[in-house]
C-alpha cells in the first residue's frame, strides 16, 4: 500500500482502512509490525480524511500475552494521534477500562466502538467456552462494568460495532487452532439492550440511567457522526418483548458451512428478556419471529438431517467421540481426583471430582448431536450417553439437580426420537417424514434396558445414606459445582432440608424417563407379537 493507494480509494468511495497488527487475530499473519513504515499513509489519510480503523493490540511476544495486549497497544494509539492529530481514528471492540479512559482523554478524531458480546463477557466465559472465544479476548468484572458505563455514558465519542465474525462450527470446536471471532449479527441490537438490562440486575447500572436517548446515541447516531455519514432517513428498528429464542446453528444454502451463533439455542426469557420494560413500549417487530407454544429444553435442530457419508457428518461425528472419549478419559481419573493425589499420566484430564463436573461436559454434547436432525446419529450416540451417565451415577456422591435435569433431557430426547416429533413443542423433527419408524427394534430394547437399569441406579444412589433426607449434606458440598450448571427453571430448588424438596427429589425419582416410558411402550407395543408392548 502507498499514498496513492490511499488517493485511488478515496475516489473509489472507500472511507476508512483498516489495520491489523501481525498475528493477533485471525488471517492477521500479514499485519503491521511497526507503525512508524506507515506514517506517509496515515499522513495522506488525514489529507483525504479518511478513517484509520486499528485492531489495538500489541502481538503476543516477552510479556506480551493475549491479556494484555490492548493495554501494551495504547501508547501506540497516543502517539498517533499526537502525530496525525486531524487524522480521525477508530480504535475498534474496546475491551479494557484502560482503554475507556484512553479514548476519553485523548482529542475529538480518537473514538472506540464497543460490540454486544464483550458487554457480556469476562474471560471466565471464553477460557472454557471455544464458542465466546475472540480477539482481544474478554477481560474482567471491572472492565466489562467500565464498557457498559460507556456505553450509557452519552460520550459520543464511543458507539456500537458488531465485530461479529460467522467462522464455521468446525473452526470454533475441535479444531487444532480454534477461530477467533464471535457471531452476533441476527441479534445485535437485542443482545446490547439484555446486556443493560443484565448490567441494571447486578448492579453496575442505574435503570434511570440506561434511556432512549442513550440508545440512540450508543447504537446509531455516534457512529454515523464520527464517521461523517449523513443522518439517518427516518428509518427505525422496533424492538418488543418476546419469548424469542436464539437459533441453534445457521447453515449456507447448501448446507457446506454451519455457523454457531453467540448464545446459542438460549431464550431470552433466561436472561430477562431482550428489552428492559421501562424503556420501549412498540409495537411488535416485523423482525421477531413469534414466541413460540412451549419452551423445550433441547435445542432447535437442523432442518434437514446431514447427508450420509457428508463431510460434514463425518465432522460431526469424529467431534462427537473425541469429547466423549475425553470424558471417558476424565472418569477414569475420578479416584485420584478424590483422593488427592497426582494424576495418572497415562489418562488424559484430571479426574471429575464430583457427577456434577461430569454432566457439565456431557450436556454440551447432547445439544450437538440433537442439532445435527440426523435420527441415525442422535439415537447412537444419545444412547451411549445415557449408559454413561448410568455408569458414572453409583460412583460419585448423589447429587440431585444435575442429575435430574441431564435424565429429563434425555428424556425428552427419546420419547421425541420415539414419536418422531418433539413431545414438548409438538414441532416435527428431521428425517422423520411426519410419523415413527426411524429407530431399531434393537435400538428401542437397548433403550428399554438403559431405562430399566437407570432407574434402579438412581433409587439405590438416592439410598445409600439410608434415606433420600441423607442427602441434604451431600447436595450441600456440592453448591459450588451446581450453582455453575445451567439449570432449567423447573428444576431450581432452593433447600434440600425443606421437607418439601424432598418430596420433590421423590417425585423426580419416580419420573426418570417417563416420557420415553410411554413412548416406548407404544412403540414396542406395535412391533411385539403378543400386543402387550412393555410397561416398566
Amino acid at each position: 500500500m502507498t499514498p496513492e493507494t490511499i488517493v485511488e480509494a478515496k475516489a473509489a468511495g472507500i472511507t476508512g482502512v483498516k489495520s491489523y497488527p501481525a498475528g493477533v487475530t485471525t488471517n492477521s499473519s500479514s499485519g503491521v509490525v511497526d507503525y512508524t513504515l506507515f506514517y506517509p499513509i496515515f499522513a495522506q489519510m488525514e489529507k483525504e480524511d479518511m478513517l484509520l480503523n486499528l485492531h489495538g493490540e500489541c502481538p503476543s511476544k516477552g510479556d506480551v500475552t493475549i491479556l494484555n495486549a490492548e493495554s501494551k497497544f495504547l501508547p501506540i494509539l497516543s502517539s498517533l494521534s499526537q502525530r496525525f492529530p486531524k487524522l480521525r481514528i477508530c480504535l475498534e471492540h474496546l475491551t479494557t477500562a484502560e482503554a475507556v479512559e484512553t479514548v476519553a482523554k485523548l482529542g475529538p478524531t480518537v473514538a472506540g466502538t464497543i460490540t454486544a458480546h464483550h458487554l457480556y463477557l469476562i474471560v471466565d466465559d471464553w477460557a472454557g467456552n471455544s464458542i465466546n472465544y475472540c480477539k482481544p479476548v474478554a477481560k474482567t468484572v471491572a472492565d466489562r462494568a467500565a464498557l457498559l458505563h460507556a456505553a450509557i455514558s452519552r460520550n459520543r465519542k464511543f458507539f456500537f460495532g458488531s465485530d461479529s465474525a460467522p467462522h464455521p462450527m468446525t473452526s470454533k470446536r475441535g479444531a487444532d487452532k480454534v477461530a477467533a471471532g464471535v457471531f452476533t449479527q441476527p441479534y445485535t441490537t437485542q443482545l446490547v439492550l439484555d446486556s443493560l438490562q443484565r448490567g441494571i440486575q447486578m448492579g453496575i447500572l442505574r435503570e434511570q440511567d440506561v434511556t432512549l436517548e442513550k440508545l440512540k446515541g450508543f447504537m446509531s447516531e455516534n457512529g454515523r457522526a464520527f464517521y461523517g455519514l449523513p443522518k439517518e432517513s427516518g428509518e427505525e428498528i422496533e424492538l418488543t418483548r418476546e419469548h424469542e429464542k436464539i437459533m441453534s446453528v445457521l447453515e449456507n444454502h447448501d448446507e457446506s458451512v454451519q455457523v454457531l451463533p453467540f448464545r446459542t439455542g438460549e431464550s431470552n426469557e433466561e436472561a430477562g428478556g431482550f428489552l428492559p420494560p421501562t424503556l420501549l413500549s412498540p409495537p411488535a417487530s416485523a423482525f421477531n419471529s413469534p414466541p413460540p407454544a412451549h419452551r423445550s429444553i433441547l435445542p432447535s435442530p437442523r432442518t434437514k438431517p446431514l447427508k450420509p457419508g457428508s463431510s460434514k457428518e463425518s465432522d460431526l461425528i469424529n467431534h462427537v467421540e473425541t469429547k466423549l472419549l475425553a470424558i471417558s478419559r476424565r472418569y477414569e481419573n475420578r479416584f485420584s481426583a478424590a483422593l488427592g493425589e497426582e494424576e495418572n499420566p497415562e489418562i488424559e484430564g484430571r479426574g471429575y471430582k464430583d457427577i456434577g463436573e461430569e454432566i457439565r461436559d456431557l450436556d454440551p454434547v447432547i445439544d450437538i448431536v440433537w442439532i445435527s436432525g440426523t435420527p441415525s446419529l442422535q439415537i447412537t450416540f444419545l444412547l451411549t450417553i445415557a449408559l454413561t451417565v448410568t455408569t458414572s451415577l453409583p460412583s460419585f456422591p448423589f447429587t440431585p439437580r444435575p442429575t435430574f435435569q441431564i435424565l429429563r433431557k434425555l428424556d425428552l430426547a427419546f420419547a421425541s426420537l420415539l414419536k418422531g416429533i418433539n413431545v414438548e413443542t409438538g414441532e416435527a423433527l428431521p428425517g422423520f417424514g411426519g410419523g415413527r419408524g426411524n429407530i431399531s427394534t434393537t435400538e428401542k430394547v437397548r433403550m428399554r434396558g438403559i431405562i430399566e437399569r437407570t432407574r434402579i441406579v438412581v433409587v439405590e444412589v438416592a439410598g445409600k445414606d439410608g434415606s433420600l433426607a441423607g442427602t441434604a449434606s451431600v447436595h450441600q458440598s456440592q453448591t459450588d459445582t451446581e450453582d455453575d450448571f445451567n439449570m432449567t427453571e423447573d428444576t431450581e430448588i432452593d433447600d434440600l432440608e425443606d421437607e418439601s424438596s424432598h418430596r420433590r427429589w421423590e417425585m423426580d425419582i419416580a419420573r426418570v424417563y417417563e416420557k420415553a416410558i410411554v413412548e416406548l411402550g407404544l412403540a414396542l407395543d406395535t412391533s411385539s407379537s403378543n400386543g402387550r408392548g412393555w410397561q416398566p
